[in-house]
């Protein structure tokens, strides 16, 4: 399919061409008419009509002629020679060049012979005033013939194939021959008849070119423009029915092809649309898309049940939830939308909704802004009944007590599966009398240390519970991580791995219990360096966001497997990657104690590229 531009370029010469060579044989015409009708006025005066027509011709035909070579249409040229060669008393029509070659003739002559006497007294060199056109007039025995030499004067749009008007003023020599009626009672006699049957001529010619000129050029464009109202109106059924090979039946099959095209991507464009609405429609939460004007764009089926909304779409968030005819004012809610259009594009809040039966219902809201390719901005919120997330959080801790407890029951068993045998041997040694002092204390050593086994087990799993704020100090991030570090580097040096510390200059603290803290470094850079089986770099980077201090542990291990990665976190889950076993505690404890003094302990992992495990604390600041 070509390009509305290029078809349109293409539509104007082709147009520009057929209006050339019609509107050139209907001015040829209309002078010979005009020249036929002049010998009435009588033999004296036709030698004046004849040439004052005969200039006019010229200069009509010099226009003809010039808008055909500016096209660049030799064909078109010698066609519109061709035609008033084949006129009635035109006996000769030729074009020659200033050289007085001949270029182009009307009749069967050779083209490139010289016929330099035809130019002779004229001047067509730089420097001369403009040459008038040249008469000659020769007596036959019935008829006279008028020879016009017309020379065709080069323009400023002409230059770029003829060169500078200055230099070269004459592009060529227009040479036309006609042939007269002799004497004044002749042309009086034939005056009359041969003027009727020009205009009658002119008149059978003007009803065919307004014949054709309707049906070939004003019936397909007035098809044309009804289909184009109609697509622009909706209707992409509608095509042109324009038959025929012309440019206007081309037009129509490119006009009917782009209709196809666009009803196509329209349908596809509808089936998307439909394919995402039942994507949302089938969230479980209830979910809503709102302008910025806070009218409902989208609204999904959850949405529609939860407050019993049979048509939200286009009314206010306001209106639809709580039943306001004005936004919820901000003294006394958390409105999402207002909340969204922050720097940090994200809120959560806590409100109370109005169902349509009028009764109320707590709900929790997850807002996120966005802006559409058109620069529109939008909110998405998700919704959440609070009973809901009550029951839910409920049985995620069911579920994690069960978890603990289990871990709990699997870790302590084998210390007290120990203590019992080992109690079980002193006494039956004791009550058997075979069993001396050295053998009762290695027993009695072995149920004391299984004991501290189970002590320090539940030490651990007490620090997970205890309550926030309590022991905690000042710590300074960069002497806590360099110090705990420092244990380490020894180590690491011998297995080819590296510890690259890269702490915030100045004053970078938290407030935390500074032991703990010490713990949750040394966990993170001894599980990075158990992860890095192979060598490899451990680098920690401290930084200030704001009012909150991250702490990045970076390191190129092994990464962790994607199932796992909800686990790690949890009590007694090990999978170290150098094979060996722990208490599956440290990183439970880890992130226990950082969220008990306000932060988060996160991680970002891939498999066999590396794990970044992120620390952020309230940045501490001191008193003013």
């Amino acid at each position: 399919m070509i390009s509305l531009h290029g078809m349109h370029r293409w539509l104007k010469q082709r147009l520009a061409r057929e209006l050339t060579l019609t509107l050139g044989a209907l001015v040829v015409a209309s002078a010979l008419a005009f020249l036929v009708a002049s010998i009435w006025a009588g033999h004296r005066g036709v030698r004046a009509e004849h040439e004052a027509a005969a200039i006019r011709v010229a200069q009509l035909f010099e226009a003809s002629l010039k808008n055909a070579m500016l096209n660049r249409d030799l064909d078109g040229l010698q066609q519109i020679l061709s035609e008033l060669g084949r006129m009635p008393g035109v006996r000769r029509a030729m074009i020659l060049a200033p050289s007085g070659e001949l270029r182009f003739s009307a009749h069967d002559e050779p083209t490139g012979r010289l016929r330099g006497g035809l130019l002779e007294g004229l001047c067509l060199q730089p420097g001369c005033k403009t040459s008038p056109p040249r008469f000659t007039w020769s007596v036959g025995e019935s008829r006279e013939a008028m020879q016009i030499v017309y020379p065709i004067r080069n323009a400023s749009s002409c230059a770029g194939c003829h060169g500078d008007p200055v230099s070269r003023p004459v592009n060529g020599v227009l040479a036309l021959e006609f042939d007269t009626p002799v004497g004044e009672n002749e042309a009086r006699t034939h005056a009359m008849p041969l003027a009727i049957a020009g205009v009658g001529v002119l008149a059978v010619l003007a009803l065919a070119v307004a014949t054709q000129l309707r049906r070939s050029v004003l019936r397909p464009v007035a098809k044309l423009i009804a289909t184009v109202k109609a697509l622009g109106a909706g209707d992409l059924s509608v095509r042109t029915s324009v038959a025929g090979h012309n440019e206007f039946a081309t037009l129509a099959i490119h006009l009917d092809q782009m209709a196809e095209g666009t009803a196509r991507l329209i349908k596809r464009v509808e089936s998307q649309g439909a394919y995402l609405q039942d994507l949302i429609d089938a969230t479980p939460d209830p979910m809503l898309v709102i302008g910025d004007d806070f009218r409902i764009i989208e609204a999904n089926a959850a949405y529609r049940r939860l407050l019993g909304a049979t048509d939200p779409v286009g009314r206010t968030c306001h209106a639809i939830s709580r039943g306001l005819g004005e936004p919820c004012p901000s003294t006394l809610v958390h409105c999402p939308v207002v909340a969204s259009r922050g720097d940090n594009g994200t809120s959560r809040s806590i409100m109370q909704f109005r169902r349509a039966d009028g009764t109320p219902i707590d709900v929790e809201i997850d807002a996120a802004s966005l802006v559409t390719r058109e620069g529109e901005r939008r909110v998405v919120e998700s919704i959440r009944p609070l009973e809901d997330k009550l029951k839910f959080s409920q049985e995620q801790r069911l579920s994690a007590i069960g978890l603990l407890a289990n871990g709990v029951a699997h870790e302590i068993h084998n210390p007290l599966a120990s203590i019992r045998i080992a109690l079980q041997a002193s006494l039956r040694g004791m009550r058997n009398g075979d069993m001396d002092a050295c053998e009762l204390t290695r027993y009695l050593e072995l149920v004391d240390r299984e004991i501290d086994r189970c002590v320090s087990i539940t030490q651990r799993l007490m620090l997970m519970s205890q309550p926030a704020g309590e022991g905690t100090s000042v710590v300074r991030v960069a002497d806590a991580i360099d110090q705990t570090t420092s244990l380490l580097r020894e180590e690491a040096r011998r297995e080819a791995k590296s510890i690259d510390i890269d702490i915030q200059p100045g004053s970078l603290c938290v407030r935390a219990d500074e032991g703990e803290f010490r713990m949750v470094v040394l966990n993170l850079a001894q599980n990075a360096l158990h992860a890095m089986r192979q060598g490899g770099a451990l680098r920690v980077v401290g930084r200030a966001r704001g009012a909150w201090c991250k702490i990045d542990f970076h390191d190129n291990g092994s990464g962790i497997a994607p199932e796992n990665l909800q686990s790690i976190f949890l009590p007694f889950f090990s999978r170290r990657a150098d094979g060996t076993r722990g208490t599956g505690l440290g990183l439970a404890i880890s992130r226990a104690n950082v969220e008990r003094w306000g932060g988060s302990l996160t991680v970002d992992s891939e498999l066999d590229v590396g794990s970044v495990f992120h620390v952020t604390l309230p940045l501490w600041a001191p008193p003013a």
